[in-house]
């Protein structure tokens, strides 16, 4: 059983600055499956670059394992905190700012005000090299799934669990050697967990050969650096082997698209790109984990748009999905997709138009799109930038969200998965 908030809420997880020798000391609000009363505070306040002084938006603020994630302003609240001391730890989601921790004291029905500042930091080149098993599917992308927004943690609660998407994560190249490289600009001083993988960093992470999960970590340096790694293998177990998927997609999937494929193991996960082989065709080969699945099922669908843009013989937000099985031999499952839930048979359509006369130098031609936001947005957004511009829009107009979380008193904030980050408006 695992605690939760004073309001019912699940806590995901609690966080600590650990610069050296420490003591933690928490208070716990309420148990899953008992209610406790007792008095209440919050902690108000705003988040500021120690440097300029200036408010900073999208840092995560916790205490008591609640989160908020600052607004354009900086600012923060925490309610319905425990009275006593907890741990206020300001945690920047991209590393950009080194991570800010003090005691809050909590008291009952009355709001603690606190001002954080923290230190900005600078970016150095950290090179990724990497040896990957020759029993790599040849020319598939190799990705690095890693604890900050650039090495595609969302900080979301997503489908199955997860926190990570694919398509926000790097992709390391091939090199003349047979290895693998990637060079990214880092903060100095944050503290970098990742992992290779050929999915999610859960489908198809590396693994030791004992079958064990790997996890790596370094702290930025000062200066450039080069990593040395190599990934022992794909495999989690030697009892399950391999499963290649591949479908072929209906002729009026359009040529942009890419198909996704989604596994339920206890619940839907987040879909994960195929790989194409031409020719409406698409391909994934799943190595791990399976030793625990069994029995599992799986689907299809456009764009990463599961539940939406779905093969429509798996439609809707939970559908029962084609049904497979692990194997001590290797499989080779084929599928067909007859036709996409809301494109079953597009039809070309003329457009008639009228006479424009030209517009002066100036003149405002805009596309607004909807607030609907998922993690994976951002991938496509340059596509579809172009593409809107290729009609003679040369305006974009992308409605920010948020989430309501609280009645009384009324809240609306930024929440991860279901708002779009400043990040995401960075194109």
């Amino acid at each position: 059983m695992f605690e939760d908030t004073s309001a019912d809420t699940s806590i995901r997880y609690r966080m600590h600055v650990a610069n050296g020798p420490s003591e933690v000391h928490d208070i716990v609000a309420d148990w899953g499956d008992k209610s406790f009363t007792r008095a209440t505070g919050s902690i108000l306040g705003q988040v500021y670059n120690s440097d300029t002084n200036t408010p900073v938006p999208n840092i995560l603020i916790t205490a008591g394992g609640l989160q908020y994630i600052t607004d354009s302003l900086g600012r923060f609240e925490l309610t319905g905190l425990p009275v006593g001391t907890h741990q206020l730890v300001a945690y920047s989601l991209d590393g950009f700012y080194l991570p800010f921790q003090q005691g809050a004291v909590v008291i009952s029905d009355a709001p603690t005000i606190v001002d954080l500042h923290i230190k900005p930091t600078r970016l150095v080149n950290v090179t990724f090299m990497v040896a990957i098993p020759a029993d790599t599917t040849p020319g598939v992308p190799v990705r690095i799934a890693g604890n900050i927004l650039q090495l595609g943690n969302t900080f979301a609660d997503l489908q199955g669990g997860t926190s990570t998407i694919a398509d926000r994560m790097p992709v390391v190249r091939l090199q003349n050697d047979g290895r693998y490289a990637i060079t990214l600009g880092l903060p100095v001083g944050a503290h970098i967990q990742y992992k290779y993988t050929l999915g999610d960093g859960f489908w198809n992470a590396e693994h030791k050969e004992d079958g064990a999960w790997v996890l790596r970590d370094f702290i930025v340096p000062e200066q450039d650096v080069t990593l040395q790694d190599a990934v022992a293998a794909w495999v989690a177990t030697k009892n399950s082997a391999p499963i290649l998927f591949e479908t072929t997609a209906p002729s009026v999937t359009p040529p942009n698209d890419i198909v996704y494929i989604q596994f339920n193991t206890f619940s839907w996960m987040e879909p994960i790109p195929m790989w194409p082989l031409g020719n409406n065709r698409w391909a994934y080969k799943l190595y791990s984990p399976l030793n625990f699945l069994g029995s599992f099922s799986y689907r299809y669908c456009r764009n990463g748009q599961c539940g939406s843009a779905d093969d429509n013989q798996t439609v809707g937000l939970n559908p029962t999905g084609r049904l497979t099985s692990t194997s001590f031999l290797g499989q080779d499952i084929q599928d067909n997709i007859n036709s996409w839930k809301w494109f079953e048979n597009p039809e070309p359509v003329s457009l008639v138009g009228s006479t424009i006369n030209p517009r002066a130098v100036g003149f405002v031609a805009g596309v607004e799109y909807q607030a609907t936001y998922r993690p994976n947005f951002s991938y496509f957004a340059p596509q579809t930038f172009a593409n809107t511009r290729a009609i003679g829009s040369n305006l974009a107009v992308i409605t920010p969200s948020w989430t309501y979380t609280n009645i009384s008193p009324l809240r609306f904030q930024t929440l991860a998965g279901n708002d779009p980050l400043w990040i995401d408006s960075a194109l």
